[in-house]
């Protein structure tokens, strides 16, 4: 159990004050109150999410967004696809990844081409969400750019 606390500021000095058993575990109780009412909040959060095409278009969390995954269709042309990685081909001008779909929902279990992915950033293994590839017009193709992320969930699938 910890008997002394120190708080430091940027410019280096330090304050130091002597705690007892009761401060900390009230501390202690506290932060796990706070903590409790944090997870509370946020687990209905995917219950009010209203995915649409212009709602979450330039939304930051579309990429680990269960509810835009379950709702994604191509027509939203989002340039955003998740599945497992079936085929990935490395050569001096970037990668080529070929991913089994399971969202955009209407293209489920089809083969969607992700080309012109950058040294570096091959995904590798499966499974994969990516959201910001260059639409081609071509059925199921998709070219990295600039502004394109993805996203290895720990899990065997992306969270749809």
């Amino acid at each position: 159990m910890p008997t002394r606390v120190a708080i430091e500021d940027p410019s280096g000095r330090r304050w130091e004050e002597r705690v007892s058993a009761g401060e900390v575990a009230e501390v202690v109780s506290k932060v796990q109150e706070a903590r409790g009412r944090y997870e509370a909040s946020i687990a209905n959060l995917a219950s009010t999410a209203t995915p649409s095409p212009d709602t979450c278009r330039r939304c930051s969390y579309r990429l680990v967004c269960g509810p835009y995954w379950k709702a994604l269709e191509t027509t939203w042309e989002h340039g955003s696809v998740a599945g497992a990685i079936v085929d990935l081909r490395s050569n001096k001008q970037g990668a080529t990844a070929m991913i089994d779909a399971a969202s955009p929902i209407d293209a489920r279990g089809g083969g969607w081409l992700v080309t012109a992915i950058p040294p570096g950033h091959e995904l590798g293994g499966e499974p994969v969400t990516m959201v910001d590839a260059e639409v081609t017009g071509a059925e199921r193709h998709l070219r990295w750019r600039w502004s394109t992320l993805a996203w290895k969930p720990e899990h065997d699938e992306p969270r749809l």
